[in-house]
């Protein structure tokens, strides 16, 4: 088994591997070869027996890899094989090259954060950078939200737009971080605050069903990679 190639989220790694024990791996149809080697169409049944709990086929074919069964469908837009469903990059490659209607979203709550971290000190450090630099608040600080909100809060009022700006940026800052639940929601706040949202980053991440479900595949495809290459092994050494 390869162990480095088991990268990614040990959360859900770890439960992946867990609700694979006992599966069987096999391969029902096959036929074809690509120019990378990889049959053109191809059905690998996963599951284990005596129950069709979390059971799924992984097909291949031409244009697609798909996985249905137990679990929500999956299909990705990749003239690839099974290299490319147990790749190591799940969370951005894997799951961008999902058909937009198997994707699932939610507000990443951290992502939000960092943004509202970003736009205070950005704020405060166009009229008070000397209170922030003595502060010793960088702009990577991400942990010390709390203490830029106090510092901001303990600054003198301006007038002006920068003054403006910065009392929308704390208001923004000291809202209760249950205070929206959708991105867009969040995007409607920035607007009443009259808050640039042009330059704002990724505030959303897949939902945990689906990534239990892109990491459930991943494995079962890295289980089938890992028996083929011991298979492999296993004859060569037959055959020295």
């Amino acid at each position: 088994m390869n162990h480095m190639r088991r990268a990614g989220n040990p959360f859900y790694r770890e439960r992946a591997q867990r609700d694979l024990q006992g599966f069987k791996f096999t391969k029902v149809f096959g036929s074809g070869s690509s120019t990378e080697g990889t049959p053109r169409y191809e059905i690998w049944r996963c599951r284990k027996p005596g129950t069709s709990d979390l059971a799924m086929d992984i097909v291949l074919t031409p244009l697609t890899v798909s996985v249905t069964g137990d679990i929500d469908p999956l299909v990705f837009q990749v003239s690839r094989g099974l290299d490319f469903l147990a790749g190591n990059d799940i969370e951005y490659y894997i799951h961008g090259k999902l058909s937009p209607e198997c994707k699932s979203v939610e507000l990443d709550r951290d992502a939000m954060n960092r943004d509202r971290f970003d736009r205070l000190h950005a704020e405060v450090d166009d009229l008070h950078g000397a209170a922030l630099a003595e502060a010793g608040i960088k702009d990577t600080d991400y942990e010390r939200f709390a203490d830029l909100i106090a510092l901001a809060e303990s600054l003198p009022e301006g007038e002006g737009e920068a003054a403006r700006a910065l009392e929308a940026a704390l208001d923004l800052a000291t809202r209760d971080e249950s205070f929206v639940g959708t991105e867009h929601e969040y995007y409607h706040l920035l607007g009443e605050l009259d808050l640039d949202t042009s330059d704002m980053g990724q505030i959303t991440k897949p939902t945990d069903t689906l990534m239990t479900w892109l990491y459930l595949a991943n494995e079962a495809a890295r289980q089938i990679l890992d028996d083929a290459a011991l298979s492999a092994t296993e004859l060569a050494h037959a055959a020295a």
